[in-house]
C-alpha cells in the first residue's frame, strides 16, 4: 500500500514537473512570437523615423535655399548686389573730402577694402581701408539723415543710402563690413594707404 502511494506520489510530482516545463515552453513560444512582433513593429518604426528624418532634412535644405534666395531678392530690391557673406556692392552716396556734397558712387566691399567709382564699369576713384576702422550708423544733426561713418587712421568717411528707405540700405553694409572685419585676413602689404589715392572725392 505504502509502495503504491509512493509510486502515485512520484508520478504526480513527475506530472507536475512536466506540466511546469510545458508551461514554460508555451510561455517561451508565446514570448518569442510576441518578441518577433515587437521587433517587427520596431523595425517598421525605425524605417518611418528614418524616412521622416530624410524628409525633414530635405525641408531644412529647402528652407536654407529659400532663405538665401530671399536675402538676394531683398538686396536686389534695395539696389545691392551681394557676392559673398563678407562681400557686397551697390550704389551709395559718399561725402567728399573737399567738396562736401554727397555724390552717388558704386561701392564694392571685398575683404578689408571698399572701393568706389562713378559707376559699375568705370575706373576706380579710390578706396577705404577698413583695417582697424570704427564703423557705425549715426544720425546727422543738421540733416537728420542716417549715415554710415567709417573712421579710419587718416579720415572719417561718410556714406549714405539712397532714397527711399536710406537706413535700410545702410544696415546690410554695416553688417557686411562688421563680418569682413571679424573674418581672418592675410595682411595686404601692397598698399596700406587709406587716403583714397589722393582723390578729392
Amino acid at each position: 500500500m505504502a509502495v503504491a502511494l509512493g509510486l502515485a506520489g512520484g508520478a504526480a510530482v513527475t506530472g507536475l514537473i512536466a506540466a511546469k516545463n510545458a508551461e514554460r515552453e508555451v510561455k517561451s513560444f508565446v514570448g518569442n512570437k510576441v518578441q518577433k512582433k515587437i521587433d517587427k513593429k520596431c523595425a517598421k518604426l525605425d524605417k518611418e523615423m528614418e524616412a521622416t528624418f530624410k524628409k525633414n532634412e530635405k525641408k531644412r535644405e529647402g528652407a536654407k535655399a529659400a532663405r538665401s534666395e530671399l536675402a538676394e531678392k531683398m538686396r536686389a530690391k534695395h539696389g545691392l548686389a551681394g557676392a559673398e557673406s563678407t562681400g557686397m556692392s551697390g550704389f551709395l552716396l559718399k561725402k567728399g573730402v573737399y567738396n562736401t556734397a554727397m555724390k552717388r558712387r558704386w561701392c564694392t566691399l571685398s575683404g578689408l577694402r571698399i572701393t568706389y567709382s562713378e559707376d559699375m564699369d568705370t575706373k576706380e576713384k579710390g578706396f577705404i581701408d577698413l583695417d582697424g576702422a570704427n564703423v557705425s550708423i549715426v544720425t546727422d544733426a543738421a540733416t537728420d539723415e542716417h549715415q554710415l561713418h567709417i573712421a579710419t587712421r587718416g579720415r572719417t568717411y561718410v556714406l549714405q543710402g539712397e532714397a527711399p528707405n536710406p537706413r535700410s540700405r545702410l544696415e546690410p553694409w554695416l553688417y557686411a563690413i562688421q563680418a569682413a572685419m571679424r573674418a581672418p585676413h592675410v595682411p595686404d602689404t601692397a598698399d596700406d594707404d587709406d587716403d583714397d589715392d589722393g582723390e578729392e572725392d
